[in-house]
């Protein structure tokens, strides 16, 4: 009995261990298994820490490149920026190459489109003539101050009116000087109906009188003085010059908007009309066909007595311009001060180089009987 006793305790007590044992081994599976698990959940955070870091790494690399292109491009821009604009388009190019698509194609639209934008003001006849301004013959004139030079010429008188109570003289100053002077008479019964640089004089019986002009500009004055005296009739029956002592228009040559110079091309022909009544015509040469005149309407608007043209190699008188390097002038002088007689008889032929030539006259009357100002209408 005793034995059958210590037989169920050894029992329990070996069942006892071999369940702890048990317990024990089953303990271990767990925490091996917790271990591992731990290690598997470690291993794809580490493994995200590190693409993230990876992915910093390549950011921060992305930036830093994206920094040097950048300087490298904005030296590019800088060195062209400097250097012609087809450089400069070049790199552009380049840089936006691989852009959205039209950036290039708008960048070059602009700028072919700038040049037309500043000329859209312009008539067709002036960008045609701007574009052959550089074979005008008042592109490159030389001009030299000049202080004013003048005399005094009777051009008419005496002559008689009024039943011969009236003994009359008219006189025209030639004046040159650069710029062109101012001219002044100290009496002109004609108020400027000939001309601003004609005065008419009236004299009666027995009467003389002394006429002084006087011209001025920026590079000094001078004047001359001219005596007038009463003559009397040689032919008292008649009055020679009764119809002369105005012009048959009255002309106020200070009136400048009622004058038109009317400049035609086919018939190279220039007419000077007040109150649209022609006063004065002019055979003239205008621009041949590959450096014409420019058609359009103008004002005149300065004066030169003389100019030399170094790119043509020849000079002219009396220039009056009227847009740009487009003038009237006379026809062309060689070095050595003599006219060019071949360039004279093609009078009334195009064959300037876009000016408008006249004979020498003509030249002169334009610019010393006329005042600034004055509208020109130039067509075919």
């Amino acid at each position: 009995m005793k034995l059958k006793i210590n037989n169920t305790k050894t029992t329990l007590l070996i069942g006892l261990i071999i369940i702890i044992l048990l317990l024990f081994l089953s303990g271990c599976s767990l925490k091996g298994n917790t271990v591992s698990t731990e290690n598997d959940l470690s291993n794809p955070a580490s493994s995200a820490i590190s693409q993230t870091q990876t992915g910093v790494n390549d950011s921060t690399g992305s930036e830093n490149n994206a920094w040097e292109n950048t300087d490298v491009n904005n030296s590019q821009s800088g060195e062209n920026s400097s250097g012609d604009t087809a450089k400069t388009g070049q790199v552009t190019d380049s840089v936006t190459d691989g852009t959205t698509g039209g950036t290039n194609s708008d960048v070059q639209s602009s700028d072919s489109q700038n040049p037309d934008e500043s000329q859209s003001s312009n008539t067709p006849a002036e960008t045609k003539a701007q574009n052959n301004q550089s074979g005008s013959e008042g592109q490159d004139i030389k001009i030299t101050p000049k202080a004013p030079e003048i005399s005094l010429q009777i051009i008419s008188g005496p002559e008689y009116a009024q039943e011969n109570q009236v003994c009359f003289y008219r006189v025209k100053a030639n004046v040159i000087g650069e710029p062109f002077p101012q001219i002044k008479f100290n009496k002109d019964d004609s108020n400027g109906a000939w001309g601003l640089n004609i005065a008419q004089v009236n004299l009666a019986q027995g009467q003389s009188f002394t006429l002084v002009c006087e011209a001025a500009n920026s590079q000094g004055s001078a004047a001359a003085e001219i005596s007038l005296n009463w003559v009397d009739n040689p032919n008292p029956s008649g009055e020679s010059g009764a119809d002369e002592t105005g012009p048959q228009i009255v002309v106020d040559y200070a009136d400048t908007a009622n004058f038109l110079i009317d400049v035609n091309l086919t018939a190279q022909q220039v007419t000077v009309l007040y109150k649209n009544v022609a006063i004065k015509n002019m055979a003239c040469s205008g621009g041949k066909p590959e450096t014409p005149t420019p058609q359009g309407t103008y004002t005149t608007n300065q004066k030169i007595y003389y100019a030399w043209i170094p790119k043509f190699a020849m000079g002219a008188y009396y220039w009056t311009r009227f847009y740009g390097p487009y003038l009237f002038h006379s026809v062309p002088y060689d070095s050595a001060g003599n006219m060019m007689i071949e360039e004279l008889n093609k009078i009334g032929s195009p064959v300037s180089h876009g000016c408008i030539r006249l004979v020498l006259e003509d030249a002169k009357w334009l610019y010393e009987t006329l005042p600034l100002g004055i509208k020109i209408s130039i067509h075919n």
